[in-house]
């Protein structure tokens, strides 16, 4: 299923005057995530635990990000521990800290090196890698996956259809990973999307969970829009992420 959520202008705004410390808006937007797993578990009844958000990294130089087909990004784990999940603040300043260690180690980039061997690989075989993922008894799986592909440049108008409106997207998961979160912003506005899988959340709950999320970010908005629900059958009961 889909749930979409759009944070307006002057949302947007107030969730940037969050950056403090040196903290980008990725970690905003991670720490936020991190809140809001804490804050849905808590509800559900389950046992805080550290959380890990699987977050793409770019790896094209600034003066070409948006350009050159390839894949050019690598996957880093974000931990967040369960004292710092509890308030919004201590989990923007943990996000912040995991993600310079990342930034200044280098770590992304090792991660590109050990991925050259899958690269290799005929296309049939890298096919079924993602079927690899319960050899690890599920002990080495993260939470949630967020990507944020930042703030879009001005499209072309397509004639008299005229210039585009939204974008959504949203990053693969699959369970026990069934929850992942992309993020796009165009023309001042913040369009995520939560893509999640019916063994983890229901409609009702992943509309609950987005709602969580906005809350934990925006919590001095009331949601001007209902979201919009697409969804693609009913799973019997939420599940703790």
């Amino acid at each position: 299923g889909v749930e979409l959520l759009s944070f307006e202008p002057d949302e947007v705004e107030q969730i940037l005057a969050l950056r403090t410390g040196g903290a980008t808006v990725n970690d905003v937007l991670l720490a936020g995530l991190a809140v809001t797993v804490h804050r849905w578990n808590e509800q559900h009844g389950a046992s805080s635990r550290p959380v890990y958000l699987m977050m793409p990294v770019n790896l094209r130089p600034a003066e070409w990000r948006f350009d050159v087909l390839g894949n050019f990004a690598a996957y880093v784990s974000v931990h967040v521990g369960s004292d710092e999940q509890k308030t919004l603040a201590a989990a923007i300043q943990a996000t912040a800290a995991h993600t310079r260690r990342i930034k200044n180690d280098g770590i992304a980039r090792y991660v590109v090196d050990f991925l050259t061997l899958p690269s290799a690989l005929p296309t049939g075989l890298k096919r079924h890698m993602p079927k690899l993922i319960p050899l690890t008894g599920n002990a080495v799986v993260d939470t949630a996956v967020l990507s944020n592909l930042g703030r879009l440049p001005p499209e072309p108008r397509f004639g008299d259809a005229g210039a585009i409106q939204e974008v959504w997207f949203s990053p693969p998961g699959r369970m026990p990973l069934g929850a992942s979160l992309g993020v796009a912003t165009l023309d001042g506005r913040m369009l995520l999307t939560l893509r999640y899988r019916h063994a983890l959340f229901d409609a009702t709950a992943a509309a609950d969970f987005l709602a969580t999320f906005r809350r934990v970010l925006a919590r001095w908005h009331r949601p001007r829009h209902t979201p919009r629900l697409f969804s693609m059958g009913a799973a019997a009961r939420p599940a703790a992420p």
